[in-house]
């Protein structure tokens, strides 16, 4: 056991010498929650999504997106949840076990209603958050891994599930009421600490979960770590992208999926595993050994003691723990029911600096001595500086992406704007995960460092940076300037010098970019940005204000080919902007993730473009983007045939309008065909019928015929 004082004591040392600088956002948080909470709202969602737009790492981001998701397709249903739980007359485990049930009872609907597949992670962290910003002086913040080491600490053995978080609050109510509240120095430097956008009112609840968290884990990760020499070095992915990791760091655990598998103990080796696989996915000439691999060292070569790194996509490591346990299955963790027992000591962001890290699932690395050195210099001893960050100084300011349509352009948006944002080379941003840029970026985004747009016709200078506009104040008009977008964020990033920010012009050439930007078309070169040698301001048409474009705000649009070739672009405009093209690449679409029966996607791929690029140009492909959603079909023929239908051949009709010939120059018979009915024209010119008798016509086939062999055929010709 653990004396509370000792903890005390050594918590008042680390408010001493840090201020609480790095926890003051839980203040801040409730601040803001209470400050927006209105439950009588018309608008229940939006009222929601801006009192947890400053939860930060307080929620799982997929936890945070669901119930903002669920709330605009159901506001009646979510609403009714959070009444539910803030009726105190109802058993506080009651109210967390109807909250779980109910978001998950949505699930169902809500992928009906999206098309997407979703996790409702509602849990005891989630709901304890949405009770502590509501009532912060009856409830507080809650995780697994601080409620365990309170446990451990003061000797008391841990609640069952559903009884986690009340056994917490009871903990922290004795704290409270035996040692904080007669500790006045404590007090008193939590009051120095409080800034006018903390939460001032009853705060000694977030006082004690503030006190437990540091004293038993972040102090704790900081502190030397002790491993068995012997001990054997795994790398691990807590899922894709790391998507489990804040649950298994919370719970202790680390976790594999192939559920479909059962029990792995009932395999007697890794190649009955792969056996198993082959049957189950009907895929007998598949090679399963790097997953049947994984199954088996996760069930039986892996031992207590063990030294397991979390790793996140092919760029960084985020924790190190001991394994503690065997292995158990768990047949209710329907996604990831193989598990063990797992000490996580460190959590944080390590890039590998040497460069991508092994995407499998599962490694031992212990046959790599050198490797697993550099990792304990990294992690444990921080020996090894993180890759040097690019000068943003010597970056351009401008960019414009362009490409054929489908080629992944916005998306690369993203993969650009957190580079800059961070300060980072683009290729290390581009090794991270998918899951893991969005979250960055999203990050991002939710704290104003990037604003997203998209030019149209329509979009004019006083949407862009400022215009007159109508208000009502207590039935009275009156019309005031008001500015746009890019002076919105111009404006912010002047008063953040150290951070970059990112505008992101999605189909910037579908605006009069001349219009749009007017006298700021000088103004956004990188030489006459505020603070260069050469820079230039204007004074805004309406305000009259004296206007510049600071140096760390980022342009970044994006435009199809197929719309307009840069060469027809205003030449103002290419001159100020850096262009980078995104062509398709049909390679990214050979993994195994896309394979369908007998069909080679990316051969698929390849051939069309070759033939577009004969009939049209290069700026008339097609991207790789549109085959993206074949991942994991059920049905890849019925999904190929969605695609086509839906996607590839609305443009191709596009690019060769009125002439479906040459569309079936590009697919082959299997999809247009020669129309062979003949009608009797009209007595008029003889002659004229005559010639247009011998002009062929064509038709497109019925999508419900397509077979694979008509896929696989549009490759198949060699000749091509």
């Amino acid at each position: 056991m653990i004396e509370i004082s000792a903890l005390i004591a050594k918590y008042k040392d680390w408010l001493k010498k840090t201020g609480n600088e790095d926890e003051l956002y839980k203040w801040e948080t409730t601040k803001h929650f209470q400050d927006a909470w209105d439950d009588s709202s018309d608008d229940f969602a939006a009222m929601l999504k801006l009192a947890l737009s400053k939860a930060k790492n307080l929620l799982y981001p997929n936890a945070w997106a669901y119930i903002n998701i669920a709330a605009r397709y159901f506001p009646a249903e979510v609403k009714q949840l959070f009444m539910d739980l803030y009726n105190e007359d109802k058993a506080l485990r009651d109210r967390l076990q109807a909250f779980t049930n109910g978001a998950e009872a949505l699930r169902p609907q809500l992928e009906a209603a999206t098309g997407k597949k979703f996790r409702s992670l509602q849990d005891e962290r989630t709901i304890a958050f949405y009770l502590a910003m509501r009532y912060p002086a009856r409830y507080c913040l809650y995780k697994f891994s601080y409620y365990r080491l309170s446990c451990e600490a003061l000797g008391e053995p841990m609640a069952p599930s559903w009884e986690k978080y009340p056994h917490f609050l009871a903990i922290v109510e004795r704290i409270k009421q035996d040692y904080v509240t007669k500790e006045t120095e404590l007090l008193e430097l939590h009051r120095k600490t409080l800034t006018p956008s903390c939460y001032q009112g009853d705060d000694l609840n977030l006082i004690v979960q503030n006190l437990l968290y540091v004293s038993l884990e972040r102090l704790a990760q900081a502190a030397e770590v002790s491993i068995n020499p012997s001990a054997t070095w795994w790398l691990y992915a807590p899922g894709e992208g790391a998507k489990y990791w804040e649950e298994y760091f919370d719970e202790g655990i680390m976790g594999l999926g192939w559920h479909e598998l059962g029990d792995l103990t009932q395999y007697s080796d890794q190649e009955t595993i792969a056996d198993q696989l082959k049957q189950i996915f009907d895929k007998p000439d598949h090679n399963y050994r790097n997953n049947s691999r994984a199954c088996w060292e996760f069930a039986q070569v892996i031992k207590p003691g063990d030294v397991v790194i979390a790793k996140r996509g092919s760029a960084e490591y985020i924790g190190l723990g001991i394994v503690e346990s065997g292995y158990r299955y768990e047949a209710e963790r329907s996604d990831q029911p193989n598990l063990r027992s797992v000490r996580w000591l460190k959590r944080g962001h390590w890039e590998e600096p040497t460069g991508p890290i092994v995407l499998k699932t599962l490694t031992n690395i212990s046959q790599y001595p050198e490797y697993v050195q550099s990792l304990r210099e990294l992690i444990l001893e921080g020996k090894t500086p993180a890759p040097v960050p690019i000068k943003t100084a010597n970056r351009p300011r401008n960019y414009i992406l362009y490409g054929p349509p489908g080629t992944g352009k916005t998306w690369s948006t993203v993969e650009f704007a957190v580079a800059l944002i961070e300060g980072r080379r683009l290729d290390a941003v581009s090794g991270l995960s998918r899951e893991e840029q969005r979250r960055r970026y999203a990050a991002a985004v939710q704290a104003g460092y990037i604003e997203f747009i998209t030019f149209h016709q329509s979009y004019s200078y006083e949407d862009f940076v400022e215009g007159i506009r109508p208000t009502t104040v207590k039935g009275a008009i009156s019309y005031d300037v008001q500015p746009g977008t890019f002076r919105r964020l111009c404006d912010t990033a002047r008063a953040q010098p150290g951070q970059a920010h990112v505008l992101i012009i999605d189909e910037i050439n579908r605006g009069n970019v001349a219009r749009v930007f007017g006298e700021l078309i000088t103004l956004i070169e990188d030489d006459k940005r505020a603070g260069a040698a050469e820079a230039a301001d204007c004074q805004l048409p309406y305000s009259k204000a004296k206007f510049t474009v600071p140096a760390n705000l980022y342009i970044v649009g994006t435009m199809n080919t197929a719309d307009r070739s840069v060469e027809a672009l205003d030449t103002a405009l290419r001159r100020r902007f850096s262009f980078v093209e995104i062509m398709s690449q049909p390679d990214l679409l050979a993994d195994n993730e896309f394979a369908l029966p007998d069909l080679e996607l990316p051969s698929l791929l390849a051939a069309i473009n070759r033939r577009l690029e004969r009939l049209l140009d290069r700026d008339h492909q097609i991207g790789h983007a549109y085959f993206m959603g074949l991942a994991g079909a059920d049905d890849p023929l019925e999904a190929l045939r969605t695609v086509f239908r839906d996607r590839i051949l609305p443009l191709l009709k596009e690019y060769f309008y009125a002439d479906p010939g040459k569309v079936g120059l590009v697919l082959g018979k299997g999809f247009v065909e020669l129309t062979e009915k003949s009608y009797p024209f009209a007595d008029f010119d003889q002659e004229l019928a005559d010639r247009q008798a011998h002009k062929r016509s064509y038709q497109f086939t019925n999508p419900a015929s397509w077979t694979m062999q008509h896929f696989i055929n549009i490759y198949a010709n060699t000749e091509d």
